[in-house]
């Protein structure tokens, strides 16, 4: 029997109303996967840019993240489950919508303006689709670009972002973003250890 601070018992109601905390309590639990918040040991340079950040962020289910940074290039790399036991399609999609909703905050607190965005084919990405959006900004008479990869394996989201104002030229921006998905793919699948190429 279930007993008070007095020692005295509990009554069905108070008991039924602990129950039900209890197991709502233990009903949501945070699942943050270990494999969600692993990438292998990057090295300092990728492609002229050098490493600004890596590791594991202090909330498990917002997983791990990877940035390289150079004057004209920012790339980032991040793992995540966001505390989920499975990634669906819709859970993807919510995501992505929010992190295309960051990029639209982001400029506009910067003084930026999106002036154009163009959804790119899906390319496959460590064996699962990753959808890739496009975004020209610009900000006085300055134009780049700002890449969003979106992608899950069904365990682990992937987000790869990417920020380029070398030149405004469409073409020249996608090869290089699809150069740096290549790199980074051969990355993500390498054993812990391994190191980037570039």
């Amino acid at each position: 029997m279930i007993r008070g601070a007095a020692d005295k018992p509990v009554k069905p109601f108070c008991k039924a109303v602990l129950i039900f905390v209890v197991a709502v309590g233990f009903s949501k639990p945070v699942l943050a996967k270990e494999m969600c918040a692993s990438l292998p040991e990057p090295q300092s340079l990728f492609h002229g840019m050098e490493i600004e950040n890596f590791g594991r962020f202090s909330r498990k289910r917002l997983g791990i993240g990877l940035t390289y940074a150079s004057g004209e290039e920012r790339l980032s790399i991040f793992r995540f489950d966001d505390g989920l036991p499975r990634i669906d399609d819709e859970t993807l999609k919510k995501f992505t919508v929010t992190a295309i909703r960051d990029i639209f905050r982001a400029a506009k607190f910067k003084g930026e303006k999106i002036e154009k965005s163009i959804v790119v084919p899906k390319v496959t990405f460590a064996g699962f689709p990753l959808w890739i959006y496009m975004l020209l900004a610009s900000k006085n008479g300055k134009l780049f670009f700002e890449f969003l990869g979106m992608g899950s394996d069904g365990k682990c989201m992937t987000k790869v972002r990417y920020t380029y104002s070398k030149d405004a030229d469409v073409g020249s921006a996608l090869k290089r973003y699809g150069e740096y998905l290549q790199s980074l793919e051969r990355y993500v699948s390498e054993k812990p250890g391994k190191i980037l190429e570039g």
